[in-house]
């Protein structure tokens, strides 16, 4: 178990603001794309300070769905599909043009829809990252609190107490123009290709039965899933 230690108050809103300032050249409107606070939960992951976006990209506050979109791609469709698919040749996705996993494991920036949507340091969080933050479900420092129609996670953390994010239970666009399971699932990608079939990319996903249950996973990469963002303090 963690070691508490009882340090001086900050109030919440202020560490909020420290965490904003960190990156304040992405903090700038970007026309229908408002730009999130960027937000600390002393998460650490490689001895760099993740911060995380407050809303998804395409959203306009916390708790608004947002857009959904297809792993690398950076514009939206009507339907998510291997069709569709910008990086797929044929209806099955067995012949794809990019990202095949020969050393090209992880989205490049050209390809990351929430560098292009929100500019700056901006960019969809690696798995590794993403799994960093879900560790943090057993972890005494943090909270994780089922609120309506998403998740939240608290930081009681030294530095970081108070802050937290909201992630909506957004569903999913599974080979099809179908939301799946929206107020149900959350779902979304990172910009980890899979490493057992290039086919498919990681993504965290989580869910409400009787209890929480969250995991990083591999995914369809022409299925239409939210995407979160982050930057690096």
């Amino acid at each position: 178990m963690a070691m508490r230690v009882k340090l001086a108050f900050v109030p919440a809103v202020v560490l909020a603001l420290i965490a904003m300032t960190a990156c304040d050249k992405e903090n700038v409107s970007r026309g229908k794309f408002p730009v999130p606070e960027a937000v600390d939960l002393g998460i650490e992951v490689d001895g760099k300070t993740i911060l995380w976006a407050s809303w998804n990209v395409g959203a306009t506050h916390a708790k608004d769905n947002g857009y959904y979109y297809a792993w690398g791609e950076v514009v939206r469709r009507v339907s998510y599909t291997w069709t569709t698919y910008r990086y797929a040749s044929d209806a099955k996705g067995d012949k794809l043009k990019k990202y095949l996993g020969n050393g090209d494991a992880t989205l490049l920036p050209e390809d990351d829809v929430a560098r292009k949507k929100f500019g700056g340091s901006w960019r969809i969080p690696t798995e590794k990252e993403w799994d960093a933050l879900w560790l943090t479900k057993n972890d005494p420092d943090y909270e994780w609190h089922r609120e309506n129609m998403g998740l939240r996670i608290v930081s009681n953390k030294a530095g970081t107490a108070g802050n937290s994010i909201f992630l909506p239970l957004a569903g999913y666009y599974q080979d099809g123009s179908t939301n799946y399971e929206l107020n149900k699932h959350g779902g979304y990608w990172s910009s980890t290709l899979d490493p057992s079939d290039a086919k498919l990319a990681r993504f965290f996903q989580f869910s409400f039965n009787e209890d929480l249950v969250c995991v990083t996973n591999g995914c369809h990469r022409c299925w239409g899933l939210s995407v979160r963002a982050v930057c690096e303090k």
